[in-house]
């Protein structure tokens, strides 16, 4: 029984251990799969990592050379230039001569498509840098040399190195022949531009670049180009074709101003015209385009019909002005607008308004899109010639011929009429660009015929306009007068782009030097100075300010006096006096000029309640207008404080007003009646006062504050000195000066004296001076 119990035991044992052997054997298998389940998407992965990189492989492969092909020229590692002949088709000629850079574009276009058209040069550039039309060498003997059998062609070809390449290049090349239709678009590209002086004529000159015109009845002005002399328009080019039969053209000289190119706009002024000039009929003129020219009259021909070789009548045109054309149904020839705008430009009337139907109007006008190219021939010679333009250049040698620039009357300000004297007294040739107010119109302002051109100071292209000008022919100086606010721009900035763009010598003349500038104000003084080739200040006060404050170099400053009238010395004032409706005796002084605040004449109304009292029919008159700046942004505001500090101080019948802008002869006849000027300013700083020196020149005597210009100008007892709003010493000074006229006409020596270096013949002298000095140099 053991022995069954044991065999059982065995048996039990045997069977634990087969079913730990099936354990054991069913783990591994569960291992082995949960191996192969984790293993699986790895390789799955790694397959599609290579099947998809075996796609990009073969994508850039492919690419590779369509991106080398389309890249910029630089991948072309080999360049070589080419020298070789284009025979051209038969019966095609083309002109003999040098092509332009757009015929030349024609002709690379055409070889660069034959190269595309070969898969084997496609990825090759070829930039043609010359074309020559020649003629041949059997044909020159037998006709015209103006007509070429080949273009010689110079060309810059940029490939991949490649032998291959280079030989179906020059089998291009040599198999390429120049169509019909290549050459005559070349032909239609020719263009004759002449800008020469022939015997004192000067041809300007374009052709038409397309067959076609543009729509009639618009002015076409060329915006780029200015006639630049002074002279009659004798004759006119210009190119034609069917459509002018039986149509009219005209011509006209044109003012140009407020040309606004953000805005795409400007104004013009027509000043003279030719009168309409009748074409041929229709089997007179050929029907595509060609140059016609046209001799006008040495008269005044009004009537449309010719008139034996001649048509309507010459008419001036000065160096600044612009030449327009206009067709009643004309078609001229037209171009799109080129990159560099220097072509004509196409002006089209605003609300139907024609700028040749009235003389001395403006008008808006919008630039089409079309860029006009007949031809002009411009003869700028007068025919009653007295002065020719070289006789004005040989000028040089006795008076510079000047242009000045500055506020000019009518316009109502000081430096108006310090321009004003300055021309007059100018002992050479001269004209004047007036500077207008933005808010002024063109009609309300009637300038003499010595102001060529009107600068609209908030208008920055007119800035460029009148540099236009200055450096024509017709000028040998340009002179500017300069104070900060006539110009536009912070502090009169715009002023730099017109001086930086002068080729002639610059004198300008400084009104206003600040003696604390900020750093901008610093900056465009320095500017102003930098780019003048002389600067005159008018006081030895201002030339000190210029070197010390603003570093400019002494040597390039020069100090002319401000001028003033030449007036007689004046011993007695009583018939002065009784002229104006006073007493021959009554005791006079006197403030003038534009009104203003910096005038501070409530400091001698304040001093005024104590002279009454020692002087009761003393007389304190003050002369000028508001000043018209001053208008526009508070009206009479000051003269009605002053009026009512003069009620308040009970001197209604011992100050009054002459609310009036003067002229010269009228402003010294009130002087002639006066004892004592006043200027009594609040400025320190102000180096000079036109005031200031009249009254010194006109021998009167006169009081000041402590300003910079009136410590120079009365020193050595031409004057006298009172602190700034000190009325108890101003009061003080003027009774004793009543009193002892002793005193008094000892200054009025003094300063009459002194002002005889003053007088305006004198200043126009040494301006021709310096004019003559900068050209010498120059």
């Amino acid at each position: 029984m053991m022995q069954q119990e044991n065999t059982e035991a065995i048996a039990v044992q045997q069977m634990d251990e087969t079913e730990l052997t099936a354990t054991d054997r069913s783990v591994t298998i569960d291992k082995a799969n949960r191996f192969s389940s984790r293993i699986a998407p790895i390789v799955g992965l790694c397959c599609l990592g290579f099947v998809l990189f075996v796609i990009v492989s073969i994508i850039v492969l492919s690419l590779l050379p369509v991106y080398l092909t389309s890249r910029d020229v630089t991948v072309a590692t080999k360049s070589e230039t080419y020298t070789f002949d284009l025979p051209l088709s038969d019966g095609v000629t083309l002109s003999v001569g040098e092509n332009n850079a757009e015929q030349r574009a024609v002709l690379q276009t055409a070889l660069q498509n034959q190269l595309d058209s070969d898969s084997t040069t496609k990825s090759s550039k070829i930039t043609v840098v010359r074309a020559t039309g020649i003629a041949s060498a059997k044909r020159r003997k037998r006709q015209s040399q103006t007509l070429a059998r080949f273009v010689r062609i110079v060309a810059i070809l940029k490939y991949l190195p490649s032998v291959r390449i280079r030989n179906v290049f020059i089998s291009i090349l040599n198999n390429f022949v120049l169509t019909a239709s290549i050459v005559q678009e070349i032909e239609s590209l020719a263009t004759v531009t002449n800008n020469t002086v022939i015997n004192g004529t000067r041809i300007l000159s374009r052709r038409s670049l397309y067959e076609g015109g543009a729509p009639a009845g618009i002015v076409y002005i060329d915006s780029h180009k200015i006639a630049a002399k002074k002279g009659n328009i004798t004759s006119v080019s210009f190119y034609i074709d069917q459509t002018c039969a039986l149509s009219t053209v005209e011509f006209g000289a044109f003012n140009l101003i407020n040309r606004d190119l953000e805005h795409n706009r400007a104004q013009l002024l027509l000043t003279e015209t030719s009168g309409s000039l009748k074409m041929g009929a229709t089997n007179e003129i050929k029907p595509y385009m060609h140059l016609i020219t046209i001799q006008l009259c040495n008269g005044d021909v009004t009537n449309n019909e010719r008139t034996g070789n001649c048509q309507g009548t010459q008419f001036p045109i000065l160096p600044h002005q612009y030449l327009g054309i206009r067709s009643d149904k004309c078609r001229l020839g037209y171009a799109s607008t080129p990159v560099d705008r220097v072509l004509a430009t196409t002006w089209e009337p605003e609300n139907g308004l024609d700028a040749f139907a009235t003389r001395y109007q403006q008008f808006n006008y919008l630039p089409s899109a079309y860029t006009i190219l007949q031809s002009v021939t411009i003869d700028s010679l007068e025919s009653n010639i007295k002065k020719s333009i070289e006789g004005q250049k040989s000028m040089i040698n006795t008076i510079p011929r000047v242009l000045f620039l500055g506020s000019y009357p009518p316009r109502k300000c000081g430096l108006a009429t310090f321009l004003a004297d300055l021309t007059e007294n100018y002992p050479g040739p001269y004209d004047v660009i007036a500077v207008d107010e933005p808010t002024v119109e063109g009609s309300s302002r009637n300038y003499t015929d010595k102001v060529i051109f009107r600068l609209n100071q908030t208008n920055s292209d007119s800035y460029y306009t009148v540099a236009d000008i200055v450096n024509s022919g017709a000028y040998d100086v340009f002179n500017l007068q300069h104070e900060f606010s006539l110009f536009g721009g912070m502090y009169g900035e715009y002023v730099i782009k017109l001086l930086a763009s002068i080729r002639k010598p610059v004198i300008t003349t400084l009104h206003t030097i600040v003696l604390k500038p900020n750093n901008f104000l610093m900056s465009v003084m320095r500017s102003v100075c930098a780019t003048s080739s002389r600067v005159v200040v008018l006081s030895n006060g201002g030339r000190q300010l210029l070197i010390d404050v603003y570093g400019v170099d002494e040597k390039k400053i020069s100090v002319v006096p401000h001028g003033v009238p030449d007036s007689k010395f004046s011993h007695s004032l009583a018939d002065a006096k009784v002229s104006l409706g006073f007493e021959e005796n009554i005791p006079m002084m006197a403030t003038f000029g534009l009104l203003h605040r910096n005038k501070n004449i409530q400091f001698p109304l304040k001093a005024m309640q104590t002279i009454v009292k020692s002087i009761p029919n003393v007389m304190y008159l003050i002369i000028g207008q508001t000043h018209p700046q001053v208008q526009l942004y508070e009206g009479d505001s000051y003269v009605h404080e002053l009026e009512n500090n003069i009620t308040a101080f009970g001197l209604t019948k011992n100050v009054r007003f002459v609310n009036k802008y003067m002229h010269d002869d009228e402003l010294i006849a009130y002087l002639g009646a006066v004892d004592i000027v006043l200027t009594p300013y609040n400025s320190v700083d102000q180096y000079v006062s036109g005031a200031l020196s009249w009254a010194v020149g006109a021998g009167k005597c006169v009081i000041s504050t402590p300003y910079l210009y009136a410590t120079e100008l009365l020193d050595n007892g031409r004057g006298f000195l009172t602190p700034f709003n000190d009325t108890a010493h101003l009061s003080s000074l003027i009774i004793k000066l009543f009193q002892d006229t002793k005193v008094r006409d000892r200054a009025r020596r003094n300063a009459y004296d002194f002002g005889r270096n003053m007088i305006w013949p004198t200043i126009g002298a040494k301006i021709e001076e310096i004019s003559r000095d900068l050209i010498s140099s120059a």
